[in-house]
């Protein structure tokens, strides 16, 4: 892994975690499951970037408590908090069919069942019922009644306006 590989954010360190040099890192929403079986990761922080080993990773209610190579004390963990915590893109995890990662989504052109542009997919809001997305002034429920397709390939959502979407 090469640093200017690391294009995936998967968390920020939160603080350090006890008295052995160990950091909570607060995970992405859709990231807790990368940190499972990472050996390694980059670390951003104050205009720096580079790669350091994982010796132990474990879960921490909402949080993951890791143990970096040669982060062995509380104020050299301390010195961490704010780091954001990135992967290579090629060791995501597979997502399920139908299901897709928020960095994959943002920036691809949204338009309607009839062809209309509407814009670009701007931000996905995480709400416990579903998703919503974030197109200029428009927001999309992530349910099958709006969004009829997503093509990842194509570089496009296809959404059915609201209008339509329960005329059926």
């Amino acid at each position: 892994m090469k640093p200017e590989e690391c294009e995936v954010v998967i968390g920020q360190v939160a603080a350090a975690h006890g008295i052995h040099g160990e950091v909570r890192v607060r995970p992405e929403p859709d990231s807790i499951e990368h940190f499972r079986d990472l050996k390694e990761v980059c670390l951003r922080h104050e205009g720096r970037q580079w790669i350091v080993a994982i010796e132990r990773s474990r879960r921490h209610g909402k949080e993951i408590i890791l143990t970096l190579a040669g982060v062995t004390t509380v104020p050299a963990a301390r010195r961490l908090q704010g780091a954001l915590v990135a992967i290579p893109k090629a060791e995501r995890r597979e997502l399920p069919p139908g299901e897709y990662f928020i960095d994959d989504l943002i920036g691809l052109d949204v338009y309607t069942t009839d062809g209309r542009l509407l814009g670009q997919l701007e931000e996905v809001i995480q709400l416990p019922a579903n998703d919503v997305y974030v197109v200029g002034e428009y927001l999309y429920p992530a349910v099958r009644d709006y969004v009829t397709e997503i093509d990842l390939e194509g570089r496009r959502v296809i959404v059915r306006p609201p209008e339509e979407s329960f005329a059926e």
